[in-house]
């Protein structure tokens, strides 16, 4: 008996859609087993993923009994706050206090907003800028995933740039931050959707 244990499937260069019992003729291996881990929002519907990984017989038909999926549940509220509480120990300058202010404000979405660990991870890291942003609008206080993505980036151009700035003699830097930062945003933007349409994930250079 072998078990085939392929980690990441979404991660493969070029968005590829592969039949892996068939592509991998493990047909030839009737008892091997199978598993294959993928994030969902990969493929648009179950139906459509369930025709990539289930096993197929000698004459191509595919066996829908033989697949079995599982879910990794997304974190519960107490959960999420207790991850919060932990960051804290290990990060004394987080302010925990107002990052529950935050969850409490958006208490109807904010579950379904960070419920997974990479999004939640960005949102601890941003908390101190909405802090900040939210003390001049407190109508700001509204959250949603796409503005922790919106926030993250910013903050990861502004640390970017002042790394720049440390790095380069001074005669060479970048006289207008504001307008270099605007630039390579537009660029990384324009990048992304290209490789969205290509449906590719990464590139080789």
């Amino acid at each position: 008996k072998v078990l085939f244990v392929l980690d990441g499937y979404d991660e493969i260069s070029g968005h590829a859609e592969v039949k892996l019992y068939q592509e991998n003729h493990l047909l030839a291996w009737p008892r091997a087993k199978l598993i294959v881990t993928c994030r969902g929002e990969h493929f648009q519907s179950e139906e459509s993923f369930q025709m990539f990984f289930m096993p197929y017989s000698g004459n191509n038909v595919g066996l829908r009994d033989k697949l079995q999926l599982c879910y990794v549940a997304p974190f519960s509220k107490v959960q999420i706050y207790r991850y919060l509480e932990q960051y804290k120990e290990q990060n004394q300058l987080f302010p925990l206090s107002d990052a529950k202010i935050f969850l409490e404000a958006n208490q109807d979405i904010s579950h379904r907003v960070i419920n997974n660990p990479f999004v939640l991870r960005l949102f601890v890291e941003i908390v101190p800028r909405l802090i900040e942003e939210t003390a001049e609008k407190p109508e700001r206080l509204a959250l949603s995933r796409s503005r922790i993505y919106r926030e993250f980036l910013e903050q990861w151009f502004n640390k970017s740039l002042n790394r720049l700035h440390l790095m380069t003699k001074e005669s060479m830097r970048l006289k207008k931050s504001e307008d270099t930062k605007k630039f390579f945003m537009k660029y990384a933007k324009a990048f992304a959707l290209q490789l969205f349409i290509e449906s590719r994930t990464e590139v080789r250079y």
